[in-house]
């Protein structure tokens, strides 16, 4: 009997190490990695922007007179001006691939930048005054300009990197 037990018991204890050596090694496996959400530059955009527009110039004018006696008016002339500068630009940017951008944008700026000086005609009249010291109307000449805004377009191709 003791030869039936001891059996029976070792046939018990076979049988459950073979069940356990079917169901092999426990493995884990790690959750996948979170992935960033792939950033996209496609779309439309619009944004405004102020600042400052300073203008100067220094030059020589030559008046040539007709006569040969009163000879070339050459003078010294300069202007400068500083203005407020303020605008809007607008775009739309298309992502191709995983990096390569195309896009078009304009913009459009208010100036309002004006400037002028006035100069003598000849050697004999006065700058800014319709008259020389005789009283004989001699006349000058005035130039000027203004500029009230600016435009431009343009055409981009980059590669983005990260954001």
């Amino acid at each position: 009997m003791k030869k039936i037990i001891l059996a029976t018991v070792l046939a018990g204890l076979c049988s459950t190490a073979a069940l356990a050596a079917d169901l092999g090694a426990r493995t884990y496996t790690k959750a996948p990695a979170m992935v960033e959400a792939a950033y996209n530059w496609t779309g439309f955009y619009i944004g405004g922007d102020i600042g400052a527009a300073s203008l100067s110039h220094n030059f020589t004018s030559n008046f040539t007179q007709d006569s040969s006696t009163l000879g070339n008016n050459l003078q010294q002339n300069s202007f400068s001006s500083t203005s407020f500068i303020g605008g809007v630009h607008a775009g739309y940017n298309w992502q191709f691939a995983p990096n390569l951008v195309a896009g078009v944008e304009g913009d459009w700026q208010w100036v309002r930048s004006s400037h002028s000086f006035c100069r003598q005609t000849d050697i004999q009249s006065i700058a800014c005054i319709d008259d020389d010291l005789e009283g004989n109307a001699r006349g000058f000449g005035t130039v000027s300009g203004r500029l009230n805004s600016i435009a431009t377009a343009r055409a981009r191709l980059g590669w983005t990197i990260d954001q």
